[in-house]
């Protein structure tokens, strides 16, 4: 499964700038060559380990803009809300970050906490690529609604478990009583509160980002609930997005990303409490064909933001531009170390 980390901020922004006519290729950290030739090279979440000086002295040498990428604060340990398993690395992020000519970020709010380290930044915000839009499409094509809702938290990892107990309180006299089925998908640890309701709760594991469509146009509802911590605060919309493209409602956190994105009764609802979010929940599973319409605004806003996406990174990069040295020079970066170590993390699997 390719990351959705990678993905959205790899793949989708190589893609945007081909529509435009540029030549954008997206390559590995661990891979045994680099060939660098071109204007400007993007080090997304790459920190200056060995590898990472390394690659980050190549793309000096051949005269071209130095980028550092990132869409979550993991150059900052002592950000509220940053992951323990983010902390080690922190510090060897905030040296590439300084290092970098300038540097790319997926949010305004994210772009406020990188200014500290580095002054020149711009933001290109996380949009859906064309594979992930056809897919959805179809999926939305064959979407029904069901006599029993159910309602879904579809989470990545067990990072989210915080995220998730937010709606303890609201979903375990509904869920006890029958009101709707709920479905958790990947790593999230279950509150005490709904363990006596496990009937009504069907778990399912991670499945492949192009799957993705297919299990989101089978659900009723689709939670975003987010804690309030200013790690968070720097996060995209991707779970609205993503359900919204197949006719999915969200019920969401009026925080961050979602209260940025998110215009309540008009492209989903937003709740900031435990008595909020029951009212929506309940609200969008009576009333499936006003939470279709919620979701198809949704989905006409971010296809817009989706079609705008190729003239803003290419505008956005070509500022980056200015940095690049009159004469460039192409430069091949072999990396055996870096290439044996992401194979042996990849077979231990922690990649």
């Amino acid at each position: 499964m390719e990351h959705a980390v990678t993905r959205y901020r790899c793949t989708h922004l190589a893609e945007a700038l081909q529509v435009e006519g540029h030549t954008a290729d997206v390559t590995w950290i661990g891979a045994p060559v680099i060939r660098i030739d071109h204007d400007i090279v993007v080090l997304h979440r790459i920190c200056a380990n060995r590898e990472g000086i390394a690659l980050a002295d190549a793309v000096e040498r051949s005269g071209a803009t130095l980028i550092y990428g990132t869409d979550d604060i993991v150059f900052d340990a002592n950000t509220p809300g940053v992951p323990s398993f983010l902390h080690g690395h922190a510090p060897l992020h905030a040296t590439m970050l300084r290092r970098a000519h300038a540097a790319l970020t997926s949010t305004d709010r994210l772009a406020d906490a990188v200014r500290v380290l580095q002054p020149v930044v711009r933001t290109v915000p996380n949009v859906p690529g064309k594979q992930l839009i056809a897919l959805s499409n179809a999926a939305r094509t064959r979407r029904t609604i069901h006599h029993q809702p159910r309602v879904a938290y579809l989470s990545g990892s067990a990072t989210h478990n915080a995220d998730f107990a937010l709606l303890e309180q609201s979903l375990a006299a509904p869920l006890s009583r029958g009101d709707f089925q709920l479905r958790l998908v990947g790593e999230v640890a279950l509150p005490r509160e709904l363990a006596d309701s496990a009937r009504n709760i069907q778990r399912y594991p991670i499945v492949p980002w192009t799957e993705l469509p297919d299990l989101l146009s089978n659900i009723s509802v689709n939670l975003a609930p987010l804690e309030s911590t200013p790690f968070n605060a720097g996060k995209s919309a991707i779970k609205w997005q993503e359900a919204a493209l197949v006719g999915v409602p969200t019920a969401a956190s009026d925080f961050g990303p979602y209260a940025d994105s998110i215009r309540h009764n008009e492209t989903g609802l937003l709740a900031s409490d435990p008595d909020a979010w029951k009212r929506n929940i309940l609200w969008l599973c009576k009333n499936p064909k006003e939470g279709i319409v919620l979701a198809e605004a949704a989905r006409y806003r971010i296809l817009a933001l989706s079609a705008a996406l190729p003239e803003q990174a290419a505008a956005t990069l070509y500022e980056f531009s200015e940095f690049s040295q009159e004469t460039r020079k192409p430069v091949v970066f072999r990396n055996s170390h870096g290439f044996v170590k992401s194979v042996a993390k990849k077979a231990l699997g922690r990649a």
